[in-house]
């Protein structure tokens, strides 16, 4: 998987999680959780369970609020920081 595959990925999975929570307009405590679980499902079979997903999405928003970067940037970023360990050793 390239980071562009997982950025593309990301992007579909917030959408996803958008439409799952529209009455909430998103909001959801436990984000992370979600799309580790429908991450988990897209991934290949090396992928990491998804609490471990849940746990590099959760230090990959928190990296990228500490770059104040414009919010539309964050899947490359997140891919960018998720992809080393979501690779087969």
């Amino acid at each position: 998987m390239t980071d562009q595959e997982l950025a593309d990925l990301l992007r579909e999975t917030a959408q996803r999680h958008h439409d799952a929570y529209e009455a909430t307009d998103g909001f959801d405590p436990r984000w992370a959780d979600w799309y580790a679980s429908y991450l988990g499902d897209r991934l290949d079979r090396s992928a990491p369970p998804d609490a471990h997903l849940a746990t590099l999405l959760i230090e990959a928003d928190r990296a990228f609020r500490e770059t104040g970067r414009p919010f539309e940037d964050w899947p490359a970023f997140y891919a960018s920081r998720m992809l080393p360990a979501l690779q087969p050793q």
